[in-house]
Order: structure tokens, then C-alpha cells, then sequence
């Protein structure tokens, strides 16, 4: 069993809208940005998007890119 999840980061196909979505609707405050790694002040767990994603082919209207999720965790 862990005790908490230190670490989350999300690969992103479009960087800056994935910063303006969690800075801007989300509220969460940025710690670190540039055009392939950004990070986010969340406490004691990095929040952290990822560059680099592929974009899927034909994205549904709600969901205009692809990301994947990866959870890294102190045992």
C-alpha cells in the first residue's frame, strides 16, 4: 500500500492550451512552464504536463486533444 501519490504528469498534444486550461479554468497556480514541461503549485504532489502527445485523428467535440495520465507514487 502507498501512503500518497507524489507525482502526476499528463502528456499533452497542445501545451499551451492544456497551461490555460488548469491555470485559467481550473485555478491551479503555475510553478514552471516552458514549450515541453510545465508544472503546477499543488502542494505535496507536482502536477506536471508533459509535450509531446499526439493529437487523436478525429477528436470528439468535447474533448479537442489527447492525453494520457501517469501516476508516480512513494511505497
Amino acid at each position: 500500500m502507498f501512503k500518497q501519490i507524489d507525482y502526476t504528469m499528463v502528456v499533452v498534444s497542445d501545451m499551451q492550451r492544456s497551461v490555460e486550461f488548469y491555470r485559467d479554468k481550473l485555478g491551479i497556480p503555475l510553478k514552471f512552464q516552458s514549450p515541453d514541461w510545465t508544472e503546477f503549485q499543488t502542494g505535496a504532489t507536482t502536477l506536471a504536463l508533459h509535450g509531446g502527445g499526439v493529437p487523436a485523428t478525429a477528436p470528439p467535440a468535447a474533448e479537442p486533444y489527447q492525453a494520457s495520465r501517469q501516476l508516480l507514487n512513494r511505497v
